[in-house]
C-alpha cells in the first residue's frame, strides 16, 4: 500500500499563493533598481519649438482644413478692405422731449442726452454718434468718420398739427 503524503498536508488556496508571488517580484524589482538609475525625466536643456503659422493671402493655408480656400484673398482684392460705407444719411431725428434744461432727443429708436455717445443702427450697418447740442427742432450732432458736425431736423411730418412753422 502507497502512502501519499501530499494529500495528509494542507496546501494554502492558490490565492495566497498567488499574492505571495506577485510581492516577491515587486521586492525583487525594487531590489534590482538602484537608486542612481537614470528615470525618465527629460533633460534639463530640452527646448520645446513653437508652431509658427504663416496665413498671408495665398501662401499659407489652415492647418486644420488645408483644402478650405477661405483665408485666401480673392483676385483684384488687394489685400485691402472695402472702405467704410457712409450710414450718416440714414439718420432719423424721431423726437426730442424733457425740460429746456435736461432735454432727450430719439435718434433712429435710441434716446440721447447733450454729451452722450453710442452706436445707433442705421440701415444695414451702425454709426457711432455723439450728441453735441439739442435745440428746439433740432439737434447737432458729431458722427464718427466725419469731420463737420451734422444737424438733424426734426421732420414735419412728425411735428404736431398746431406747431407747423
Amino acid at each position: 500500500m502507497f502512502l501519499n503524503h501530499s494529500s495528509n498536508t494542507r496546501r494554502p488556496p492558490a490565492r495566497f499563493r498567488v499574492r505571495w508571488l506577485s510581492l516577491l517580484g515587486l521586492l525583487a524589482l525594487a531590489a534590482h533598481a538602484a537608486p542612481g538609475a537614470q528615470t525618465n525625466a527629460p533633460p534639463a536643456n530640452l527646448g520645446i519649438p513653437k508652431s509658427v503659422f504663416v496665413s498671408d493671402g495665398a501662401v499659407g493655408r489652415d492647418p486644420f482644413f488645408p483644402t478650405s480656400i477661405r483665408v485666401r484673398t480673392k483676385p483684384g482684392d488687394g489685400g485691402k478692405q472695402s472702405p467704410k460705407a457712409d450710414f450718416s444719411s440714414l439718420l432719423v431725428l424721431k423726437g426730442i422731449t424733457g425740460t429746456p434744461e435736461r432735454r432727450i432727443v430719439l435718434i433712429n429708436n435710441m434716446p440721447f442726452a447733450t454729451g452722450e455717445e453710442a452706436e445707433v443702427r442705421a440701415g444695414s450697418g451702425k454709426v457711432k454718434i455723439r450728441v453735441l447740442e439739442i435745440h428746439d427742432k433740432s439737434v447737432l450732432v458729431n458722427i464718427d468718420g466725419v469731420v463737420q458736425p451734422k444737424e438733424l431736423l426734426l421732420q414735419d411730418k412728425l411735428l404736431p398739427f398746431g406747431e407747423r412753422p
